[in-house]
């Protein structure tokens, strides 16, 4: 089988990270494709796309973001992400997004009307570097 790593900003791009999340669009598509491409040659291969959010890693140092800007509640440890992706796996499950947070702002943010979404990220991304 193969997990592929995506993360929740698949589900939403925001200003200064377009490129990140256009990619991790991409790559939940991939997996899906994937995956229908092995069950219609009924190959025993399985695939996964891991949904994280923030995890605590050296991702984060080497773009050098603050990590106080993010509330501590919202980080994740490697080890929780890569026990939900095994959890997930087991289960069958195509998408794994670690921690209800996480699941629940990526249902909401695929429920909400796009022209919606694109003035909250632009408003955020406005406000994070007023703060700044």
């Amino acid at each position: 089988g193969v997990i592929n790593v995506s993360s929740v900003a698949a589900y939403g791009s925001t200003p200064g990270s377009v490129g990140y999340g256009s990619t991790k669009t991409w790559m939940n598509a991939f997996t899906t494709g994937l995956a229908m491409e092995l069950a219609a040659r009924n190959s025993p291969v399985r695939v996964e796309a891991l949904c994280p959010g923030f995890t605590l890693s050296e991702f984060h140092d080497a773009i050098g973001m603050d990590r106080s800007q993010i509330p501590k509640s919202l980080w994740l440890t490697p080890d929780y992400v890569v026990e939900e992706s095994l959890r997930a796996w087991d289960r069958g499950r195509l998408i794994a997004i670690p921690n209800w947070r996480y699941k629940a702002m990526a249902t909401f943010m695929k429920l909400m009307p796009e022209p919606l979404m694109r003035r909250m990220a632009i408003a955020g991304a406005r406000r994070y570097r007023r703060s700044k």
